[in-house]
C-alpha cells in the first residue's frame, strides 16, 4: 500500500476527519499520529493525522504543507481513546488530541524527541481495575508502592494521578524510590517552552513513571500498564472547563483502548466507583483502619444567638481537649468564611492561641490551639492531628441543593476522622436525620446502600446520565432568551427520548460579569445522551455575544 489521503483531525468542535493529500517532498514521512501543517478553513493549523488511505471520496482536496514530528506523538491506541473521550465527554476527536498536547506543540513547533516504544509483556484484552478503598490513610502507599513496582519490573509504564500540590509533593517522596530514573512530573504550568520541556521528560524520557494532575489523565505516555488515581473522590478531579471531563472517568476509557490496568485509591470512594464495584466491573480492595469516633451534638434545644456557632456543650468539650494538651480544629464552609467564627472562638477561649487556615493563609498555623479553617486543610491530612474536630454546621452540607451533597458531606466527615486522634462531632439541629447517623456511623457499606438507592429511583448518576447547557452572556435578557430559544429546539427534537428541564438561572448565576442560563437534559446512557446533546448544539447558531456550554455528570 502506498497512500495518499491523509485523513487529519482538528482542534476544533467539528466531527471529522478530513481528506487532505500527501504530496510527493512528503511521501513516506507522514504518519498516523503525527502531526501535521495544513489549511482549514482558510486558515493554517496543525492538525492530528488518524488515518491512511489510497483513495478519498473527495475530489479536490488541499495537500498537507508540512510534517511537524519525525515519529508519532500519538498511537493508535491513543487516537482509540480520544474518539471514546469526544463521545463521552461531549468534544470532538480532535479537540480531545488538541487537549493531549503542550500548548508549544499545539502550533506549529517541530518535535524531535523519539518516543519510548518499550513495548509491554502480553496483556489480558480484559484489562484490570481496582478499587483501594483505606479507610485510614497511614497503610495505602504499601499498596500503591506494591502495584508500582510490579508494572515498572515487568516492563511497564506508570501514570499517577493527584488532585492537588500537597497531594503532588506526598506522591513525589513515595515514588521516588522505586522510580528507576527518576519520577516525571507533568505541570501544565510555567512558559511553554517550560511545559512542553516537563511534557517531553514525561512522555519521551527514561523515566518509567509519571506523576501529574487531572490533566496528567491525557498525557500520551507509550507503553503504559498502569493508572493510579489517588483520592478520586476529590471534587478536584472534574475539569472546570470545557470539555467537563471527570479523570476517573477518562481513566477508564485510556484503559478500555490502551489495555493498561487502573487502581482507583480513596477513603471515601466516589459513587460512580462503588457502584462499579457492585456491578463487578471493579475489583474492591478493602484496608481496614480504626478510625476516630463520631458523636452528634444536638442543637434543636439551644437558642443560639445570630451569627454564633459554638454551643455550651461544644464549647466543655473544646476545654476538654485543650486540658489533655491536643488540638482543635473547627470546620466552617469556605462561603461564610473564618473571620467571624475567629473572633468568637478567641473571645470564649482568650488563654488559648485561635488562628486561622484558608486558600489565602500563606503558612499553616502550627502554633495554634485551636485553628479553624475550610476544606483547605485536607492538605494537612497527613501531618495535622487534632485531638478533637468540629463540624460546626453540618446541615449546611448535607441540605444544599446539589445531588452530590450527601456524598460530599460524607467524604467531610471521613477525611476528619482520619485526622483526628480522639473524636468527631458534629453539630446538628436534624440529629434523627437517617442520612446523617449513616456519615456518623461505622459501617461505610450502609451508606452507599442509601446513597445508591436514592440515586437509582431519581435517575442520577451513575444510573442516569445528566448534562447541563449553559447559555452565558454579558445581557441578562439575551441569555435569558437564547437559553427559551435553545430548550424549544431541544423539546422539539428530543420529544419524548430525553428529559429536558426548563431554563432557569445557574447557581452561579453571575461568574466574571456574565449572566448564566441553565438548561438540564436527562437521560439514560451519558454517551447517548451527550452524542444527542452535541448534535443540537453543533447546529444551534446562537447570537453574537452568547456563548454555550455543555457539562456532562455536573
Amino acid at each position: 500500500m502506498n497512500p495518499k489521503i491523509a485523513h487529519v483531525m482538528v482542534g476544533l468542535p467539528l466531527e471529522g476527519p478530513f481528506d487532505y493529500l500527501i504530496p510527493e517532498h512528503i511521501d513516506g514521512k507522514v504518519f498516523v499520529g503525527c502531526r501535521v501543517v495544513l489549511v482549514f478553513a482558510r486558515k493554517k493549523c496543525v492538525g492530528v493525522v488518524t488515518g491512511l488511505a489510497e483513495t478519498s471520496s473527495f475530489k479536490e482536496l488541499n495537500a498537507i504543507i508540512k510534517v511537524l514530528d519525525e515519529t508519532p506523538v500519538f498511537s493508535e491506541a491513543f487516537i482509540t481513546f480520544a474518539k471514546d473521550f469526544g463521545l463521552r465527554f461531549g468534544c470532538s476527536t480532535g479537540e480531545a488530541l488538541q487537549m493531549a498536547l503542550p500548548v508549544y506543540l499545539r502550533t506549529a513547533h517541530l518535535h524531535r524527541a523519539e518516543t519510548v516504544t518499550k513495548k509491554l509483556p502480553v496483556r489480558s484484552l480484559s484489562p484490570k481495575v481496582e478499587l483501594l478503598f483505606a479507610h485510614g490513610i497511614s497503610r495505602r502507599w504499601d499498596v500503591i508502592l506494591e502495584r508500582v513496582r510490579t508494572e515498572i519490573e515487568r516492563g511497564g509504564r506508570v501514570l499517577v494521578l493527584v488532585p492537588d500540590a500537597a497531594a503532588l509533593e506526598e506522591a513525589f517522596k513515595a515514588l521516588a524510590p522505586v522510580a528507576k530514573g527518576g519520577v516525571g512530573v507533568i505541570l501544565r504550568q510555567g512558559t511553554p517552552k517550560e511545559e512542553y520541556e516537563k511534557w517531553t521528560r514525561a512522555v519521551c524520557g527514561t523515566s518509567p513513571l509519571a506523576l501529574g494532575f487531572i490533566s496528567g489523565v491525557m498525557t500520551p505516555m507509550s507503553g503504559l500498564g498502569l493508572i493510579v488515581v489517588i483520592d478520586e473522590e476529590s471534587p478536584f478531579y472534574k475539569n472546570e472547563q470545557s470539555p467537563f471531563y471527570q479523570t476517573g472517568e477518562a481513566a477508564l476509557l485510556r484503559s478500555r483502548a490502551e489495555k493498561c490496568d487502573v487502581l482507583f485509591v480513596s477513603g471515601a470512594p466516589s459513587i460512580e466507583r462503588w457502584a462499579d464495584v457492585k456491578s463487578g466491573n471493579i475489583k474492591l480492595t478493602v484496608l481496614p483502619e480504626e478510625l476516630a469516633m463520631v458523636r452528634l451534638l444536638d442543637l434543636s434545644n439551644f437558642k443560639m444567638k445570630k451569627d454564633t456557632f459554638l454551643s455550651s456543650v461544644l464549647c466543655q468539650e473544646i476545654e476538654r481537649v485543650l486540658a489533655d494538651g491536643k488540638k482543635v480544629f473547627l470546620y466552617i464552609q469556605a462561603a461564610r468564611g473564618v473571620a467571624s467564627v475567629i473572633d468568637e472562638v478567641k473571645k470564649r477561649f482568650p488563654q488559648n492561641i485561635v488562628a486561622g487556615y484558608d486558600k489565602v493563609t500563606a503558612t499553616f498555623p502550627e502554633h495554634a490551639h485551636i485553628i479553624v479553617g475550610t476544606q483547605v486543610i485536607f492538605r494537612k491530612r497527613m501531618s495535622f492531628r487534632p485531638g478533637l474536630s468540629v463540624v460546626l454546621d453540618i446541615d449546611w452540607e448535607l441540605y444544599k441543593n446539589d445531588h452530590r451533597a450527601a456524598h460530599m458531606a460524607f467524604i467531610l466527615v471521613r477525611y476528619l476522622k482520619q485526622m483526628s486522634t480522639k473524636a468527631v462531632v458534629l453539630q446538628t439541629r436534624n440529629p434523627a436525620s437517617a442520612a446523617l447517623l449513616l456519615h456518623g456511623g461505622n459501617d461505610p457499606e450502609k451508606f452507599y446502600a442509601s446513597e445508591m438507592l436514592t440515586r437509582k429511583d431519581a435517575q442520577l448518576p451513575p444510573f442516569g446520565a445528566l448534562v447541563a447547557v449553559v447559555v452565558r452572556s454579558g445581557d441578562p435578557l439575551l441569555a435569558a432568551s437564547e437559553a427559551a430559544r435553545l430548550y424549544d429546539t431541544m423539546v422539539k427534537v428530543f420529544g419524548d427520548t430525553l428529559n429536558v428541564w426548563e431554563p432557569q438561572a445557574d447557581r452561579a448565576a453571575i461568574v466574571r460579569g456574565k449572566f448564566r442560563q441553565l438548561v438540564m437534559v436527562q437521560g439514560e446512557g451519558v454517551e447517548f445522551v451527550s452524542t444527542r446533546v452535541c448534535g443540537i448544539l453543533r447546529a444551534f447558531r446562537a447570537k453574537k455575544d452568547t456563548v454555550i456550554t455543555m457539562n456532562v455528570d455536573p
